[in-house]
């Protein structure tokens, strides 16, 4: 019986990785001393970097000071005028709880600080933090895309470079925000597929490639208060295209906005109540896990002076302990087989979770599934939680 051999290839692979393991243990213990002794010393650093400044290294006329005397005291007053949340949302207890292990949750007032501030904002965070899912809703719960505020009444629209990844962001957003679907607050728009409901949807998730297409029918994007590029650091043709149309944009609006301003004070514009298309600032938040910071900081020519260098906030990665194990013995004629006998193992042996085996295609995949069926058909996985 192939089960019966398999069972005996795993005894005889016991040993090596408990030898394994305890190798592996003891060398974590011999290390915690020298990260102790390297906590101690990065934090004396930056205890160092952390003075005051002297007035002979940097002055009050130093652009830099300036820059950032600039930008705080920006801050400070959008911060004033505008609370982080107007818009009252309920989510289910399932969902407010995943939402509080989320590394980005805890920097929302930052985030939305920087937004209100600045028109571009450039945000960096590792795979899991929850930028793709969450900032689209701090911005709505900050009025963004409510008709209430005129100044952000305008679309949410986030773009994707992939059409799965768009629908699929759009239904966890839904879902997040109490939504039954999508197709009412939340839509998405993709080649082929669309699901919107006119003025109805105010966050909308679409590929690259419509808001170009869309960019032909209205230059200035007035059907948008903000515009979120994810996964720019793919620099794909759509994604450095629009980048580079949005760098025009997002000042044409601002200085639109301005000169009406200006006009409406002098009594040359209707007042706000009046049935007149006014243009209002657009907001762009430029997102990635893993980005050259400095191509949008230091790039002249995309957000050219007077103009600032858009701020860049860092999320931290969700921190989880990982540990390798790497297999001795391993058939190379058969790895799903292999592959097979230490699912079994570790199912059976370690406790309740979720196993993830990579393969090369949908025939190793159902070859894979079908063999772990039989093994397990008198105890479902769900009893213990894997699969």
């Amino acid at each position: 019986d192939d089960d019966d051999n398999d069972d005996d290839n795993d005894d005889d692979s016991n040993d090596d990785e408990e030898d394994e393991f305890a190798r592996m243990k003891r060398k974590r213990e011999e290390s915690k001393g020298e990260r102790a002794k390297i906590t101690a010393a990065i934090a004396a650093a930056k205890s160092q970097l952390n003075l005051p400044l002297e007035p002979e290294t940097l002055s009050e006329a130093d652009p830099e000071v300036q820059l950032l005397r600039q930008r705080a005291l920006a801050a400070a007053a959008a911060a004033a005028a505008f609370p982080h949340r107007v818009v009252p949302v309920t989510r289910p207890a399932d969902i407010e709880e995943c939402r509080t292990g989320l590394p980005i949750v805890s920097m929302e007032s930052e985030i939305m600080e920087a937004v209100t501030a600045h028109d571009v904002i450039v945000l960096c965070g590792e795979t899991g933090c929850g930028k793709t899912t969450q900032v689209p809703q701090f911005l709505f719960e900050a009025g963004f895309g409510c008709t209430d505020y005129p100044e952000r009444a305008g679309w949410i629209g986030v773009t994707q470079p992939r059409r799965v990844a768009a629908v699929s962001t759009a239904r966890r957003v839904a879902a997040e925000l109490g939504e039954a679907d999508v197709g009412g607050l939340v839509g998405y728009q993709v080649r082929y597929d669309r699901r919107t409901a006119g003025q109805t949807t105010r966050l909308r998730f679409m590929t690259d490639g419509i808001v170009l297409r869309q960019l032909q029918e209205d230059f200035l994007l007035g059907m948008y208060s903000v515009l979120i590029v994810d996964e720019a650091h793919e620099r794909s043709l759509n994604t450095d295209l629009l980048l580079g149309m949005l760098s025009r944009i997002v000042p044409l609006r601002r200085r639109m906005f301005e000169d009406q301003r200006r006009m409406e004070a002098a009594g040359k514009l209707p007042p706000p109540s009046a049935a007149f298309r006014r243009i209002y600032p657009l907001k762009l938040i430029i997102m990635s896990a893993t980005l050259r910071t400095q191509d949008f900081t230091e790039n002249a020519k995309m957000f050219p002076p007077p103009s600032l260098p858009p701020p860049v906030i860092k999320v931290p990665a969700r921190q989880y302990p990982v540990t390798i194990h790497f297999s001795k013995r391993t058939a190379m004629t058969d790895y799903v087989d292999a592959a097979f006998r230490k699912v079994s193992r570790i199912h059976r042996e370690l406790p309740a979770g979720g196993i993830l085996v990579f393969l090369t295609g949908q025939a190793e995949v159902m070859r894979l599934c079908q063999k772990l069926k039989r093994r397990f058909e008198s105890s479902s996985f769900s009893e213990k939680g894997g699969g």
